[in-house]
């Protein structure tokens, strides 16, 4: 959900934007009091106040049409990541300032949860995350689907595929935003992309039908070279770039990110 959420609030949407009366009206539902709420790892993982918040917000939005709702509920996930250190909402240490056991937290993210609670449902903030959005909506037409990939390829017909599938063998979505996805509603396994040995051949065997084909990828799993070869098994390859990138650097070595490249893969149908 938080995946297909940013793709109709912002794919799909080409003219609805978020209004500041939306925004003050999940402020106004906040200070009816508590909202009773099923318990999750992600509002464990919040102070009382802001838990509220999100408890209230989400189920306000249920009822809404899209693209209000989605543009409201993109609002709340960008809201609650930016909460965590990194947006990693998998730290574990956020349960214990919210549990006010400060002695488990260590001192700069102590400070930066102590900041962010201070500052999480200021209008001023709340209202700029929102201005934020709305720079995203763009005239045009486009459209979001949410299933498996091989069934949309088989049913699509087009002239360009990009795709960008999980690096393999690295930090995984499902795990990286868990507690998000638990509190949107959602339940899902790992992806078979995720792990070691992703079905990188039979994703590119069913684009087969597609004239124009362009991968990405890294080096964690395959060579840019075995990525090549991969593609040229199905189509002849136009272009390869490897492009570098950089972790944050709490989350990778100086000598990690040194060699850290983006696989740009061009293969053509003849």
């Amino acid at each position: 959900s938080r995946s297909v959420t940013v793709g109709r609030a912002l794919i799909e949407n080409s003219r609805e934007r978020l209004a500041a009366t939306d925004i003050l009206d999940l402020l106004t539902l906040n200070g009816q009091g508590v909202q009773k709420a099923a318990p999750t790892k992600a509002l464990s993982r919040l102070p009382a106040d802001v838990a509220n918040f999100f408890v209230r917000s989400l189920d306000a939005t249920s009822d809404l049409r899209s693209p209000k709702r989605d543009l409201l509920r993109l609002f709340l996930i960008k809201l609650f990541l930016s909460y965590f250190p990194m947006s990693l909402p998998a730290a574990t240490d956020a349960g214990h300032y919210a549990g006010a056991d400060y002695d488990r937290v260590s001192g700069p993210r102590l400070l930066h949860y102590l900041r962010k609670h201070a500052r999480m449902l200021e209008p001023r903030r709340l209202l700029s995350l929102a201005c934020d959005i709305n720079a995203g909506v763009l005239p045009g037409k486009g459209s979001m689907s949410k299933g498996d990939v091989f069934d949309f390829l088989a049913q699509t017909s087009a002239d360009v595929v990009y795709l960008d599938p999980p690096y393999g063998g690295t930090t995984s979505y499902e795990s990286a935003f868990a507690v998000l996805d638990e509190m949107l509603g959602d339940s899902q396994g790992r992806s078979e992309f995720s792990g070691k040995r992703p079905p990188l051949d039979d994703l590119i065997a069913a684009c087969s039908h597609i004239s124009v084909m362009v991968l990405s990828a890294n080096e964690s799993v395959l060579s840019a070279e075995e990525c090549r070869d991969l593609v040229a098994r199905h189509r002849s390859v136009r272009r390869v770039l490897k492009l570098p990138y950089k972790h944050f650097g709490a989350l990778a070595s100086p000598e990690k990110n040194a060699t850290n490249r983006e696989v740009l893969i061009l293969g053509v149908r003849e």
